[in-house]
């Protein structure tokens, strides 16, 4: 059966490397779900899982991440962690084989018990299955803080690998992982956006970025966000503004403007760089947001 899974897995990974997204939500919403399964009704099989997981180093994440690599144990522990404690979810088989049959067998004791007993009319105390069911979600999640803990411990020597891995795990920050890849929603990656969000998500280089920036410095993912040269700047702004006029119109906001002409400023003495031209702007303009009738003026800024 093993074999079985194997030949799957490594089907899942040739498809990775065209779709790395859809296959990662295949390997989380379809794959994953049929080995836990086994693992939670079948006793003492983490020592066969070896294989699944030589397959998921060698060829999945290297599939997914468009990039071949040797994964090291540190980035493996932090990829095995559920997205919202900043990984990936992709779980090593054999550490959580053992853990999650235990959690079965006591889940499902009542049920064990009146099937030996031969009970005829079998009726499932709800209060008592909620109550195991929350221990074992509390247990579960306690494992994962632990284990979150330990990496921390472990990256106090790199401080930027230490603040992507917490960056990684803040409230909402995995919501593009755990999507489902729907067209119609905006919701699909192509190979390129989903590789190189993953790279960022863990400090890793962006596959064939250049050594050095057209402006002379070093390249790196953060100074491509913040060069003058490069238009993420401007792109980082407008997307900004629009996001911001778009929710006021929400709320009901009158004569929301982006970019809104200011009134004449002749005469006026002024800070220095202020813009005194007749097209000085600013970005979003509205009526309503103090006042009924009043209004107001908002400047965006991307540092």
């Amino acid at each position: 059966k093993v074999q079985e899974w194997c030949r799957d897995h490594k089907q899942l990974s040739d498809i990775a490397s065209r779709e790395p997204q859809i296959a990662y939500s295949a390997y989380m919403y379809g794959l994953i779900k049929r080995w836990n399964y086994v693992c939670r009704t079948t006793p003492g099989v983490a020592d066969r899982l070896t294989p699944l997981e030589q397959v998921t180093r060698d060829e999945f994440i290297p599939a997914i991440i468009n990039r071949l690599f040797s994964c090291t144990d540190e980035l493996r522990n932090i990829m095995a962690l559920p997205p919202r404690y900043g990984g990936l979810g992709i779980p090593v088989m054999m550490d959580m084989a053992d853990r999650e049959y235990k959690f079965s067998c006591r889940a499902t004791k009542p049920l064990k018990e009146a099937i030996l007993k031969q009970v005829d009319n079998y009726t499932e105390d709800w209060r008592v299955s909620k109550g195991v069911k929350t221990e074992i979600t509390t247990e579960r999640n306690l494992f994962y803080r632990q284990k979150q803990a330990e990496i921390r411990q472990e990256l106090e020597s790199t401080p930027l690998a230490k603040l992507m891995f917490q960056l990684a795990a803040e409230k909402g920050a995995s919501a593009w992982l755990t999507a489902l890849p729907l067209k119609e929603y905006g919701y699909l990656m192509n190979k390129q956006q989903f590789s190189d969000a993953i790279a960022l998500r863990y400090n890793l280089n962006l596959k064939d970025s250049p050594k050095t920036c057209t402006c002379g410095q070093k390249y790196s993912a953060n100074h491509a966000l913040i060069c003058k040269l490069g238009g993420y700047v401007s792109l980082r702004h407008n997307s900004l503004r629009d996001t911001f006029a778009k929710l006021m119109r929400t709320v009901k906001c009158n004569d929301v403007q982006t970019e809104p002409v200011l009134l004449p400023v002749d005469g006026l003495q002024l800070p220095k760089g202020t813009v005194l031209g007749d097209q000085a702007r600013l970005d979003i303009s509205a009526r309503s947001i103090w006042n009924a009738s009043e209004r107001a003026f908002f400047d965006v800024r991307v540092f």
